[in-house]
């Protein structure tokens, strides 16, 4: 999601973990969640995934940087001020470090 990559199935948790921030978070299990996403670039993307001493599983995703025109992205999520169980996120983009688009990209409820 920090890549700018679309995503295609997302589900989050139903209670926050200790790994990821509230609304940036994706639950997989064999057979039934997945995480999917679409490269939408002109150019192909390298994924690299491992497991880190402490068992966390990493992944990051390189690409070509130049065709990227200046973009960066920056993901971010905050509580609904009316429903602290729901958590908006956001997806900014930036050309040249300014900021050109802030996109809601999904609304999540957890239990507390």
């Amino acid at each position: 999601m920090r890549a700018g990559i679309k995503s295609v199935e997302r589900h989050n948790h139903s209670m926050q973990t200790s790994y990821s921030p509230l609304g940036l978070d994706a639950t997989v299990a064999w057979g039934s969640l997945d995480y999917k996403f679409k490269n939408t670039y002109d150019f192909p993307i390298y994924i690299e995934g491992y497991i880190t001493k402490d068992k966390n599983i990493v992944f990051n995703v390189y690409g070509n940087k130049e065709a990227m025109g200046g973009k960066t992205y920056e993901l971010y999520a905050q509580a609904n001020p009316n429903n602290s169980k729901e958590i908006r996120s956001y997806l900014i983009t930036y050309q040249n470090g300014i900021e050109i688009k802030r996109e809601n990209i999904a609304t999540d409820v957890y239990k507390k």
